[in-house]
């Protein structure tokens, strides 16, 4: 299970579908916050705010679209 919370190291994973292209970009990013509408939701996507750390910019992206970058456990 992809659970990420803020302070976590992520990278984007790849949107393309051709098999050449890697998984995921190579860039960390930290986490910064996280949103969801209804808390009690369990379905509903959660969208986090990340700072990659080569740029100042804060962007934000689905839960599902981010690969944590530490191992745990």
């Amino acid at each position: 299970m992809n659970v990420l919370k803020p302070g976590n190291l992520v990278r984007r994973r790849a949107v393309s579908g051709t098999l050449n292209v890697p998984r995921t970009d190579g860039r960390l990013g930290l986490v910064i916050r996280w949103y969801r509408e209804d808390p009690s939701d369990l379905c509903e996507v959660k969208q986090l705010q990340v700072q990659f750390l080569d740029s100042k910019e804060k962007k934000w992206f689905y839960e599902h679209q981010l690969e944590n970058a530490t191992k745990e456990g």
